[in-house]
């Protein structure tokens, strides 16, 4: 049996406060200690190597990654897309810049082989990439019942199987990302217990370091509310999220959303945004990532099964024109500014033909970049979608009643699918 992590600190750190008190002379030249100090004042910008980033700002070597998000959102249908990505070096399958090819080994604990084949096969035949153009860039497993590690008989935590397994995998197939999921079925302790996954990270964050990877961890989320980009969805334990790196939330489109780009309610649900959570080594974006979920036709009908499978993979979904590039903070911030109105206890015509009354430029002076006609698409499609409502106000300059306009919902309000 191995020894639990905290036995085997506890140990190195007793030695150390051993040495120490023989009167080791110089610590900084003693090789033998743990602890290396460093001066600040010998430190080179220009030979500091960049970090080794693989996907965009989604992936980089030697530290942790993952997506969150509720069951069934298409997570996993994002990250093989990722993946391929990476294996093609194609920038148009997610739009995130490849900034090399990498290989990945995807770890598969929640579905058998022939799935993981189902869902591999439905990127490749969707986005045209031929088998040999990934050939030993993409591998794939599903151990059953392996763990990074677990609680022994005792209580005690017990490095598992697949931690030797994962490491031996890795340096065969010079993988530059491992991808875990679900990342709740990797160990055998307590998802609830901070310390055990804490031990958990710990293990995966060496691991990335000294094999010189991505670990990648797909998550569930807890129940509640799904806010995009909250990085407090993720399920168990608080330390998880503390150790990524480079952690984000996939989300459904919620109605509201749908409403703000005058798309029909039911075309929503196959719209998923990903927007950063906690993201500790690249500047954070408010920018959305989109994606459609869309069915794929595996062509393996049998006399069983006439019809075949039909798996769901993902392609890049960008927002109708007038709406492209506008985030929530945008959005938010141009509907604080209408409901400011024009001038104090003032509000905004509904007219396009109202001179100080009118919105629309009070959209382009926020927005210089858009046109005059595509801030009155803005505002027609909000009118039509009862993002902004029609009221009469009285005007505080002549005391007359007007039809004027009132925020009625806004991004955020609810994001239930």
């Amino acid at each position: 049996m191995v020894a639990p992590f905290e036995e085997i600190s506890s140990r190195v750190l007793a030695e150390q406060i051993h040495e120490e008190r023989r009167g080791a002379n110089s610590h900084a030249e003693d090789k033998s200690l743990r602890l290396q100090i460093y001066d600040a004042g010998d430190i080179d910008p220009a030979q500091i190597p960049p970090r080794a980033w693989l996907l965009g700002v989604s992936f980089c070597r030697k530290f942790l990654s993952g997506l969150i998000g509720e069951g069934g959102v298409g997570k996993t249908a994002i990250r093989y897309a990722q993946y391929l990505a990476g294996a093609t070096g194609r920038k148009d399958i997610t739009g995130e810049h490849v900034h090399h090819r990498f290989r990945t080994l995807i770890v598969c604990l929640e579905d058998d082989l022939h799935e993981v084949q189902r869902r591999l096969a439905a990127v490749m035949l969707h986005h045209r990439v031929h088998p040999e153009e990934i050939r030993g860039w993409i591998s794939y497993c599903t151990p059953i019942g392996l763990k990074l590690l677990r609680e022994g008989h005792r209580g005690e935590l017990v490095i598992g199987e697949l931690h030797e397994e994962l490491k031996t995998a890795v340096e065969a197939r010079h993988s530059d990302l491992v991808g875990i999921d679900p990342f709740v079925k990797a160990h055998g302790v307590s998802e609830n217990d901070n310390k055990a996954i804490d031990e958990v990270c710990t293990m995966l964050a060496n691991l990335a370091s000294e094999l010189n990877c991505d670990i990648d961890l797909t998550s569930h989320t807890r129940k509640g509310n799904a806010t995009p980009g909250d990085a407090e969805r993720d399920r168990g334990a608080g330390a998880k999220k503390d150790a990524g790196r480079l952690v984000r939330t996939a989300t459904t489109m919620s109605a509201d959303e749908a409403k703000f780009y005058g798309l029909k309610p039911e075309d929503r649900c196959a719209l998923v945004r990903v927007d950063d959570a906690k993201v500790n080594i690249a500047a954070r974006s408010d920018r959305i990532a989109w994606f459609k979920l869309v069915g794929v036709r595996l062509g393996n009908a049998t006399a069983e099964y006439p019809h075949g499978d039909e798996v769901q993979t993902v392609e890049t979904w960008t927002p109708p024109d007038t709406f492209a590039g506008l985030s929530d903070i945008v959005l938010n911030a141009i509907l604080d500014r209408i409901e400011a109105g024009p001038y104090p206890d003032g509000r905004y015509s509904p007219s396009h033909h109202a001179k100080a009354r009118a919105a629309w430029p009070a959209i382009q002076e926020m927005c210089p970049h858009l046109t005059d006609r595509q801030c009155k698409d803005i505002l027609n499609t909000w009118k039509k979608n009862e993002v902004l409502v029609i009221k009469d106000h009285k005007d505080p300059k002549d005391r007359h009643d007007y039809p004027s306009l009132f925020v009625a919902n806004r991004p955020g309000n609810t994001w239930k699918c």
